[in-house]
């Protein structure tokens, strides 16, 4: 069944009645999304999940778990999740985020997203880890590339310290700008693909990481985000560390998708973190010489 097809079945069953209008957005190599009525938003994945992801099932048991406890977490409001990945849930109309142009705008959006995250992380999610080290393993070995060794695992002693350190929480492992959507009550977290239990700082660095954000940007979200959480407080060289962590995270895990699906989108991605990872490594290699 091809993906036009399957989104028109779901959002049959979710809506009780023929949809008038499908539209298709964002789709790539890897799924095919749509927007069923202006009310419903469904994913089609194009080939097995499990393939490149087998911690999926983190998503599932997320929204499950969720649902079970009427917890008040700002995603939206799931209708079908298939055994596959496919999912329909309610379309959330926004706005999109960290593109402004003033600090000011931009500090207002931090607060909001990290504001959201924080309701994330007080969420009652139990037994279903993100596992960073292991995942980050995971896709290194399968990447057929390389980062500095002697930095990477500098990085990867520090993280695992941070990783040891502090408690787990449900975090969503993956906040670029396109998996936030800015209404007028709150921001929703979107594509729970990635979530799982992490420590709370993860979100931050991937925050910072994935939207290309400065150093004084990401003092900021330090800042907001220990406010935030009353339990811990974060340095921001645990910060530093987890965003270098996240840059070599993802250059792997999208040089893995780019492998598997030989897409323009998924080499850039690829590209973009591993030059992020390799400035910090030079960084590195002038404070030593200083």
């Amino acid at each position: 069944m091809d993906s036009l097809k399957l989104a028109l079945d779901l959002a049959e069953q979710a809506l009780k009645a023929p949809a008038k209008s499908l539209r298709e957005v964002n789709s790539n190599a890897d799924r095919d999304l749509f927007v069923a009525d202006w009310s419903a938003f469904i994913r089609i994945y194009k080939r097995k999940v499990p393939e490149l992801n087998p911690w999926m099932v983190n998503e599932y048991q997320f929204y499950r778990q969720i649902i079970d406890k009427k917890y008040p977490v700002p995603v939206p409001e799931i209708g079908i999740y298939h055994p596959q990945g496919h999912k329909l849930e309610r379309y959330v109309a926004h706005d999109e985020m960290l593109n402004k142009k003033t600090l000011l705008e931009t500090r207002l959006e931090i607060d909001s997203i990290l504001f959201s995250v924080s309701l994330l992380h007080a969420a009652p999610f139990v037994d279903y880890p993100f596992l960073p080290l292991e995942r980050f393993r995971y896709f290194q070995k399968r990447a057929k590339a390389a980062l500095p060794e002697s930095f990477e695992n500098e990085i990867l002693l520090k993280s695992k310290q941070i990783f040891d350190s502090f408690p787990l929480v449900a975090c969503h492992n993956h906040l670029k700008r396109s998996h936030l959507a800015q209404t007028e009550e709150i921001v929703y977290l979107m594509d729970l693909s990635s979530v799982g239990l992490n420590v709370g700082l993860f979100d931050v660095a991937s925050l910072v990481a994935e939207n290309n954000l400065d150093s004084s940007m990401a003092r900021y979200c330090l800042q907001t985000y220990n406010r935030l959480d009353q339990n811990n407080s974060y340095t921001y060289e645990e910060l530093d560390t987890l965003v270098a962590f996240a840059q070599a995270y993802y250059y792997y895990y999208y040089r893995c998708k780019n492998l598997r699906l030989n897409d323009s989108r998924t080499a850039k991605l690829a590209e973009m973190y591993k030059r992020a990872f390799l400035m910090r490594f030079e960084a590195s290699i002038m404070e030593d010489a200083e």
